[in-house]
């Protein structure tokens, strides 16, 4: 499940899975590159998802319930409608 939001200049995206949960050794190293999982594959999509986040001034995180797994990129917009940078301890709540 997709979900896009935004609340004043904050823009976000929330990506719900409620497939297989991530272990948690896994989520240690969730965004660091190269570190493939018991499935297969490169181990960069995630690292090249928060790389371009952070690039563009947002944050990614992730976060699981006892429902599904959760990321959500988020996005701060300055009054001239670009984009600017979010202080590293900004939180998702609004």
């Amino acid at each position: 499940t997709v979900i896009l939001g935004q609340r004043g200049p904050r823009h976000w995206i929330h990506v719900l899975s409620r497939g297989a949960k991530i272990p948690a050794e896994v989520q240690q190293r969730l965004f660091e590159p190269g570190k493939k999982c018991a499935r297969g594959g490169m181990g960069l999509g995630l690292y090249i998802a928060q790389t371009c986040t952070e690039r563009m001034g947002g944050r990614l995180f992730f976060g699981t319930t006892a429902r599904c797994t959760v990321f959500c990129l988020v996005l701060e917009e300055s009054a001239d409608g670009v984009m600017t940078p979010m202080p590293k301890s900004a939180g998702l709540a609004s």
